[in-house]
């Protein structure tokens, strides 16, 4: 792959919110962490278990009938579970798409979607973030054959592009708001620093060395 596909290739962004394990203080508060949670406890009776429960989906309430997870499956025939807050919003999702994807969605207090972090059925896993207005900020992904791409976005689409190569050479990448690369500069095979420059339609227009 040349230097202009490789800049220009982005394997992955997974839509509507991702993220993953960095911070975990940021999900858990410390009382319910590792497991703890309170406990209802009720007169003891005898009761039959059953061995398994068949169904296509499945809702738990709170104290007060609020549904706060919904086991489902999903229009596309993959298993999902989402997990609401005590005034009914919507704050995590998880769930297998039907074409494999394993994939979580995190949303803020009003519902809106604000991270994602998802693997594909081929092995690539990518993270995104968005701003509160629902806009993609940032995204960073992982090739199959092991290059990571971070792509930073403004308002309107890409503007910084930062690449590591399968064979371990950095580069660094502007971006126009079409997503064309309009300037580039990266490492070569021999150790030197090459700059390159397009034009807005993503042709060389200039170069060093």
């Amino acid at each position: 792959m040349g230097r202009k596909e490789r800049w220009l290739y982005l394997s992955l962004i997974v839509v509507a919110g991702m993220i993953g394990g960095a911070a975990s203080s940021l999900f858990l508060h410390a009382g319910t962490a590792f497991g703890a949670a309170v406990h209802h406890h009720h007169a003891a009776k005898k009761v039959t278990i059953p061995p398994s429960i068949t169904a296509h989906e499945f809702i738990l309430v709170d104290d007060s009938g609020a549904k706060r997870a919904d086991l489902h499956m999903l229009t596309d025939g993959g298993p999902a579970l989402d997990l609401y807050d005590a005034g009914g919003t919507l704050r995590a999702s998880y769930a297998i798409t039907e074409k494999g994807v394993a994939r979580a969605r995190f949303y803020n207090a009003k519902g809106d979607p604000q991270a994602g972090l998802g693997v594909t059925a081929d092995g690539r896993p990518a993270l995104a973030l968005l701003d509160t207005n629902r806009v993609l900020r940032s995204t960073i992904d992982v090739s199959q054959q092991g290059a990571p791409t971070l792509r930073l976005f403004g308002a309107k689409g890409a503007e910084l592009g930062l690449d590591v190569t399968p064979e371990g050479l950095p580069g660094f990448a502007l971006l126009n708001p079409a997503g064309k690369t309009v300037g580039a500069l990266v490492e070569t095979a021999d150790g030197k620093a090459s700059l390159t420059l397009y034009d807005a339609s993503g042709y060389v227009v200039a170069g060093l060395p």
